[in-house]
């Protein structure tokens, strides 16, 4: 749209160049020569051919073979006029040239730097698989799913230590620092009740706390009846609910509820059996949006003392365990 924005303008100029002449039989709408029905030939300026829409058109293609740099050359400058206005028409297609080059450059390398990312996956996980003896079909499964998987994995990465010192530094403007959290994840990581839950030595949420959480965190979705994590698994992550309803879930008792405990399994098959009995737990105690889950099991550095599974579909804002500690300390 912006391009042809700037070849209109450029050929509503062209197209003004000649009317601002005396004579515009000496322009190029009067040496512009098309065919007429009679099977001879007439300028543009022709009372048969005078169309202010036709005229636009050929001023149109005019400004393309300058953008383009092809020339043919069957629209050229001839006038003082025409001369000055095809010199600038040249060092705007020149610029506009460069900036349509310079962003199909940076969308192939995009491109490339995705595709190269992705095969980077694959191969670790082929070669993984192979190291485990995983088996064909369980091998295929995770390599598809880690195909679906890496593009949004690709667009997750950035610099994120470089953005750290960017926010711990003293560039960022006092103000600007303030009022970021509460845009953060669209004002929801904000919102949620864990950081009511700061040491007591902290009064006050510091500003710089939920952008160095944003930083060190990612948003995951979660579909009704999907297992978050299971008892005894290693606690590597905390969970801040945005949407949905979560909950600690167990086997129903007369004397109270029981935490499910999972058998061990030597197979995937096991495993599955293991996580349908799951989905079968009963619910006690619920999370929805606001509260968070997880961080018990992570600060104490044990493993997981309950299951958790998604009641209702929805989100969470996940924070790794490494990242975390690192924010406490």
């Amino acid at each position: 749209v912006g391009l042809f924005f700037a070849v209109h303008l450029l050929a509503c100029g062209w197209y003004v160049c000649a009317g601002l002449h005396e004579d515009p039989e000496e322009t190029w709408l009067g040496r512009r020569m098309i065919s007429s029905h009679e099977g001879g030939g007439e300028s543009l300026l022709d009372n048969g051919s005078s169309d202010p829409g036709l005229q636009w058109l050929h001023a149109m293609y005019f400004i393309m073979t300058v953008f383009t740099t092809i020339g043919f050359g069957d629209i050229y400058a001839v006038t003082s006029g025409e001369i000055c206005y095809v010199s600038f028409a040249f060092i705007v297609g020149a610029i506009v040239h460069s900036i349509i080059l310079g962003e199909v450059i940076s969308t192939v390398t995009r491109v490339d730097e995705k595709g190269q990312f992705s095969y980077e996956q694959r191969v670790l996980v082929e070669k993984w698989s192979s190291h485990t003896e995983l088996g064909d079909e369980v091998s295929s499964d995770l390599q598809s799913w880690t195909q679906n998987q890496a593009d949004r994995w690709s667009n997750q990465r950035y610099d994120k230590e470089g953005m750290r010192h960017l926010i711990n530094g003293r560039f960022l403007g006092r103000s600007l620092i303030a009022s970021l959290p509460e845009h953060l994840y669209g004002g929801e990581l904000l919102q949620n009740s864990f950081f009511s839950h700061l040491p007591p030595r902290i009064q006050e949420t510091p500003a710089r706390l939920p952008l160095l959480l944003a930083l060190s965190s990612y948003r995951h979705i979660f579909a009704k009846k999907d297992i978050v994590y299971q008892r005894h698994d290693f606690a590597n992550h905390v969970f801040l609910v945005v949407s949905g309803t979560f909950a600690h879930i167990g086997v129903p008792r007369s004397t109270g509820g029981l935490d499910y405990k999972f058998g061990e399994s030597s197979n995937l098959r096991g495993f599955q059996d293991s996580v349908d009995e799951l989905s079968g737990m009963s619910p006690y105690q619920l999370f929805s949006q606001g509260a968070f889950f997880g961080d018990y099991s992570l600060f104490q550095d044990v493993p997981r003392k309950a299951s958790v599974r998604c009641e209702y579909h929805g989100s969470c804002i996940v924070v790794l365990k490494n990242d975390m500690m690192r924010l406490v300390d």
